[in-house]
């Protein structure tokens, strides 16, 4: 079954990294083989080619230009002609406003995979609302439940698939981490505190470096790192605020910003604790499950996606506004000891969740299921 992503292209973060695993597996394994239709070169496309997978460049659509739109659906008609995929899959609100009239008339069935929040307050979900897909896929029962609030798209069929996460292996990680301490002069006495992600304001930086401030942690040394890009100028001009930050706070020969690394799984097995500080509510949190199959214990903010990855004892989950909170339980996790057994528990809950074989099997039986049900999904 060939399936044809319909996405910006323009930003990087836990989606793109889903969609990459998704079209980094051996179509002849999973039944299903993946092309991107982009708006926007970057990273993201970047990456795909790398792998071997086709990347069409759509022409670049602005939201604040119309006419961009007009020019956009048109080379989008071109590409559905040239590929003739089974399913169209579109994976934000952006793309289903500006391609989903056009799409759900095309020749292929469409499916729109729901990766946030929906909300009446933004006037784009509300465009996006008024689509009519075959299919939604939630990546959460979190963002299901929002959406079912919000009651959106009828009686379409919609279904909660998690998405897929390639885990590090686990025999690599003491190599690893002897690596990426050496590579960045780090003993393995200090104790490693990381977070990945997009440089965005919600992620809540502020929040570790407000905690950590409070006073050292059990005596020991530490440090903070801060994995991902900063993409756009919001993203680049958050990050100079965290960096002053931690300057004002003296806090700046602790801080390292690693930017985007290819390697996260090896970071991660050279840290101790994994943080996810976020400040408002995210549908699920791939990184979380990244953490989980690398061995970290993880701290993470007691709002939406986090709570169904990490309940069960999996991870504490804080009062994502006070910072000492996050000190006392950063400290606890610092302190504390992991056996085997508590880190191969992780890893098992981490594969249940987004093991990529078990994501793909899943999303193939849910389009022939729908497909079955006369909903236009594959052939």
């Amino acid at each position: 079954m060939k399936v044809l992503h319909v996405t910006s292209g323009n930003l990087f973060g836990g989606i793109e990294r889903h969609l990459l695993t998704l079209a980094s597996r051996d179509a002849g394994k999973t039944g299903l083989s993946h092309e991107f239709a982009v708006c926007f070169e970057g990273q993201f496309a970047s990456m795909l080619r790398d792998r071997g997978v086709e990347v069409r460049r759509l022409s670049a659509v602005r939201t604040r230009w119309p006419w961009t739109r007009f020019w956009g659906r048109r080379v989008l008609g071109e590409v559905l002609r040239a590929s003739r995929p089974d399913v169209v899959m579109v994976h934000s609100n952006w793309a289903l406003c500006h391609f989903g009239s056009m799409l759900e008339r095309g020749p292929a069935p469409l499916v729109f995979w729901l990766h946030d929040f929906v909300s009446e307050r933004r006037w784009m979900d509300r465009w996006a609302g008024r689509s009519r897909p075959g299919l939604v896929l939630c990546n959460s029962v979190c963002s299901m439940g929002r959406l079912e609030e919000a009651g959106w798209f009828g009686t379409i069929p919609k279904r909660v698939l998690h998405p897929a996460s390639e885990l590090s292996d686990p025999e690599d990680a003491w190599a690893d981490r002897r690596r990426v301490r050496g590579e960045l002069g780090v003993g393995e006495g200090a104790r490693v505190v990381v977070q990945a992600g997009r440089w965005a304001r919600s992620k809540g930086h502020d929040r570790i470096l407000e905690a950590m401030a409070q006073e050292p942690l059990d005596g020991e040394e530490w440090q903070y790192w801060i994995a991902g890009g900063a993409g756009s100028r919001e993203e680049r001009k958050w990050r100079w605020s965290v960096e002053a930050l931690a300057v004002t706070l003296g806090l700046a020969d602790r801080v390292r910003v690693l930017g985007h690394r290819e390697d996260m799984g090896a970071v991660m097995h050279a840290a101790d604790v994994y943080v996810h500080p976020c400040q408002e509510a995210e549908t699920f949190g791939l990184v979380l499950v990244e953490a989980l199959g690398a061995g970290l214990k993880i701290v993470a903010s007691d709002l939406g996606g986090a709570k169904e990855i990490l309940g069960g004892g999996y991870g504490e989950l804080v009062d994502p506004y006070r910072a000492r909170l996050w000190r006392e339980a950063i400290g606890r996790a610092v302190g504390g000891g992991k056996t085997v057994e508590d880190v191969e528990r992780g890893r098992a809950h981490a594969r249940a969740l987004c093991d990529p074989a078990g994501v793909c099997e899943r999303l193939l039986a849910i389009l022939r299921e729908h497909a079955n049900g006369g909903n236009r999904l594959g052939k």
